[in-house]
This record gives structure tokens, sequence and C-alpha cells, in this order.
């Protein structure tokens, strides 16, 4: 769930997808999330460092749902070589 203490990233959306792009980092997998990302906005992003490697978790808006939200994550492009 999202609080006051969750880690967000000091990247933005638009410069995760400037990453995505240039082929820095590439899409994981994609889960639901429980929380909720608001409609208006673009999503949020979170630093990740775990099982799957170092990279981003793009949240995003669930239109269907407003307990949970989609959760995607992206991950270093050498990291992921690595794995």
């Amino acid at each position: 769930m999202l609080t006051s203490t969750t880690n967000y990233s000091k990247i933005t959306t638009a410069e995760l997808t400037s990453k995505i792009e240039s082929g820095e980092v590439r899409q994981g997998h994609k889960v639901m999330w429980r929380g909720y990302v608001s409609r208006k906005s673009d999503g949020a992003v979170l630093d990740y460092k775990g099982k799957f490697g170092e990279g981003f978790i793009l949240l995003t808006p669930n239109w269907d749902s407003s307990r949970y939200c989609f959760a995607t994550y992206y991950i270093n492009a050498k990291t992921l070589a690595s794995v």
C-alpha cells in the first residue's frame, strides 16, 4: 500500500520513458499492487532492488479497481543480462 513512507524514485515518469526507449532498462514483469494511484496522474516511480536485479517500478492506475493498481518492473539492462 502506498504511504507517506514509500520510497519514491528521484526520476519522473518522463525520464523513465526515455530510459526505456534508449534500452537502458527493460520491462521485467507486471503485477497487481495493493494501493491507489490517481487516474489524473502519469503514475508513480519507485526504486527497486531485489530478486530480479536493480531498476524501477512504475505504478499506474487500474481503471477497474480503486484498491489495486498495476506495478510494472523495469530492470537495468546490465543487471538483467547477468541474471
